[in-house]
């Protein structure tokens, strides 16, 4: 008996992360991070606000997105509830049809609304997407 709950548990474990949902493209729109503004971009109003200022990228690059995620799952609440001033926008799109929305500051992010920390080797790793080709 206990050798088949070990190996239900096994099982379900084993599907679980078999169905674990994993980013297939990523939209990013930006603008330069030194564009001052005379008030808080808020993630709602970032693409009206730049408009044509903004630049905008589509990836499907494997490593890339394997290293967002990895961020992404490493990322920790801001219990400060900073807002950020916004300069760059990622939609990230799932293999289960989820979407999620990030947007950031160098100083801050909100993932799908919520205040997150950040650290520089995420920031570096979407400075890094801006620039991919």
């Amino acid at each position: 008996m206990k050798n088949r709950l070990l190996l239900l548990l096994f099982l379900t474990a084993f599907s679980c992360r078999a169905q674990e949902s994993k980013i297939t493209k990523v939209n990013i729109s930006y603008v330069d991070v030194e564009i001052e503004t005379f008030y808080t971009i808020k993630c709602n109003d970032f693409e009206t606000r730049f408009g044509k200022e903004m630049k905008r990228k589509t990836l499907y690059d494997g490593v890339l997105l394997e290293r967002l995620n990895y961020f992404l799952n490493k990322m920790k609440p801001d219990n400060e509830g900073y807002i950020p001033d916004v300069r760059a926008k990622l939609e990230i799109y799932y293999n289960d049809r989820k979407v999620r929305v990030l947007c950031m500051s160098e100083l801050g992010a909100q993932l799908d609304g919520k205040s997150m920390l950040l650290n520089k080797g995420f920031v570096n790793l979407i400075k890094s997407m801006e620039s991919h080709k």
